[in-house]
């Protein structure tokens, strides 16, 4: 419900630390480092690509290993590797789940006015 918050956590946050950064070493040493690299592995390889994208002139070259560009994918697969590990007699047998499709779409497909 925070416009800055939601624009930190996807992005604006490597901006502002960079230039932070770049003010404290102003301070500190009396000049800009004559070289800048972002390096990311991970999660950071996804910022490195964020930076990348929307700051490239903030550096000279920019390393992205092994990226995580698929985050949804990385936030479930803890419970994609439990419903592995489930016996088989626990799942839902395909034809029970066409069944409860089935039924859905009967109940539910013509309510937004676009009937399949």
């Amino acid at each position: 419900m925070n416009d800055e918050a939601v624009a930190n956590l996807g992005f604006m946050q490597l901006k502002k630390t960079h230039d932070a950064a770049m003010i404290l070493m102003q301070k500190a040493y009396g000049s800009l480092p004559r070289y800048n690299y972002f390096i990311g592995t991970s999660q950071g390889g996804r910022e490195s690509l964020t930076v990348a994208q929307r700051y490239p002139a903030d550096y000279d070259g920019i390393a992205a290993e092994v990226p995580i560009v698929n985050f949804s994918t990385l936030m479930l697969a803890p419970e994609l590797i439990r419903i592995q590990e489930k016996p088989a007699a626990n799942w839902v047998l395909p034809a029970k789940v066409n069944a409860i499709r089935g039924e859905f779409m009967r109940q539910c497909d013509r309510l937004d006015g676009l009937a399949a």
